[in-house]
């Protein structure tokens, strides 16, 4: 069962090794399929403390320290943004 801003919804089918990318980057994760209007992808805590995410919401910003790929920032779009978009700056490690 996942609680969402909506309410519960529950469910049982997954697609495995789905590439999620983030600017030039590309971490394979797995995906719950949720029947969920207006939200594309939910980062679980478990997904977030694996990749190091630290979320600076003053900023708008999405740090990733992934020990598969490396360091990220993505920067979100500003809440009455009308286009859903996002532009990621990736750090040299």
């Amino acid at each position: 069962m996942i609680l969402t801003p909506g309410g519960k919804t529950i469910s049982n089918a997954m697609t495995r090794r789905v590439p999620l990318k983030i600017g030039s980057l590309i971490i394979q994760t797995n995906l719950l399929i949720l029947s969920l209007e207006g939200m594309d992808v939910i980062l679980l805590l478990n997904w977030m403390n694996q990749h190091k995410i630290i979320l600076d919401i003053s900023e708008g910003r999405l740090e990733i320290n992934s020990p598969t790929v490396g360091i990220t920032n993505l920067y979100l779009p500003p809440r009455d943004c009308v286009d859903p978009c996002a532009f990621a700056e990736i750090t040299p490690t």
